[in-house]
């Protein structure tokens, strides 16, 4: 995730030249990293979160005593 982030950053500050006037690129390109992020999170949320019949067993252990 951190080599993801630095790549990101790499060309988050990567100047496009004369194609825009100065200032403007920096800004786009940082709310183009904030969206990537965002949809990076969101897949590492849903890829990391358990499964819900898991969840399931789990309550249901605990409710049972289980947990001792």
């Amino acid at each position: 995730m951190v080599c993801f982030e630095v790549i990101l950053l790499g060309f988050t500050f990567q100047d496009p030249g004369s194609l825009e006037p100065a200032g403007d690129w920096f800004l786009d390109n940082f709310i183009a990293l904030m969206m990537i992020n965002i949809g990076f999170f969101l897949i590492l949320m849903v890829a990391l979160s358990p499964q819900r019949q898991g969840l399931q067993e789990w309550a249901r252990y605990r409710q049972e005593g289980g947990h001792r």
